[in-house]
C-alpha cells in the first residue's frame, strides 16, 4: 500500500526529464496493460525450449518468466559458495537475506517505476555469494503473455572479495506487447566485483524499463554492459 502511494504521489516522469525525453511514459500505460496477480501461468514450453539453447550441468541459470522464477526451466548447481533461490522461497523460509535487502536500497532514492514494482512484484532471485568465492550466472527474462506488467525484483549480495558474473538475455516469446519493470537491488562487500551484460532485443513491441540500485563497499567494483 506504502509503495501504490509512493508511485501515485511521484507520479509518471514526462518527457521534461532528460533521462525520459525520448520515452512518452503516460502513452505506454494508456495500451493497456494490466500487473500480474498470479504466481503460476500456462505457456509453451517446447516454444522456450527452442528459444533458449541447451546449457551444460555445470552451469547456472536462473529464467523468470512473466515475472515469476521459473524451477521448471532454471538451473541451479548446488554450492556452499553460492546461494541462488527464488523470491517466493526466500519470503516462505523467512530468509533474513532477501527480507533485510528488499528496498534497503530503493527506499531512501525511490522513483516512480520503481514503487510500481515494490508494490506490485510477485517474484524474482535471491543472489548470495560467499566471502572469497565466485559465481556465474545466466539469467533469462522471458516475456509471454501480452499486455501483462512483468514486475521481477533481483535482489544480489556479495562478501568480501566475492566475484560475480551474470549474462542476461530478454527474449519476447510471442513477438506480442508487453511490459517489464525490472529492479535490482545490490549490496558489495569489500573488494567484491559484479560483472554484468545484459542483451536486450526483444522487439518493437515491448516496452523494457531496467532499474539498478547499488551499494558499494570500499574496493569493490561493479561493471555493467548494456547491448541492443
Amino acid at each position: 500500500r506504502l509503495a501504490i502511494q509512493k508511485f501515485e504521489e511521484l507520479g509518471l516522469p514526462s518527457m521534461k526529464r532528460e533521462e525520459w525525453k525520448y520515452t512518452y511514459l503516460a502513452k505506454v500505460f494508456k495500451k493497456g496493460f494490466y500487473p500480474g496477480i498470479q504466481t503460476q501461468f500456462e505457456y509453451n514450453a517446447e516454444k522456450i525450449k527452442e528459444k533458449i539453447p541447451a546449457i551444460s550441468s555445470d552451469k547456472n541459470r536462473v529464467v523468470i518468466i512473466d515475472g515469476i522464477f521459473s524451477k521448471e526451466f532454471s538451473q541451479i548447481i548446488p554450492s556452499k559458495e553460492y546461494n541462488i533461490t527464488s523470491l517466493i522461497s526466500a519470503w516462505e523460509n523467512n530468509d533474513t537475506s532477501a527480507i533485510d535487502l528488499f528496498t534497503s536500497i530503493t527506499k531512501h532514492q525511490e522513483r516512480a517505476l520503481t514503487a510500481l514494482n515494490t508494490a506490485l512484484c510477485l517474484d524474482g532471485v535471491l543472489i548470495e555469494v560467499a566471502d572469497d568465492c565466485t559465481a556465474h550466472i545466466e539469467l533469462v527474462l522471458i516475456h509471454t503473455d501480452q499486455f501483462q506488467m512483468s514486475m521481477p525484483r533481483l535482489l544480489i549480495q556479495l562478501g568480501k572479495n566475492a566475484y560475480l558474473s551474470i549474462s542476461e538475455q530478454l527474449i519476447n516469446l510471442e513477438n506480442s506487447s508487453s511490459f517489464s519493470n525490472v529492479v535490482s537491488e545490490i549490496k558489495t562487500d569489500e573488494g567484491s566485483m559484479i560483472e554484468w551484460v545484459k542483451i536486450q532485443d526483444p522487439g518493437a513491441n515491448v516496452y523494457h524499463f531496467d532499474s539498478g540500485y547499488v551499494q558499494q563497499a570500499e574496493k569493490s567494483n561493479y561493471h555493467c554492459t548494456t547491448i541492443s
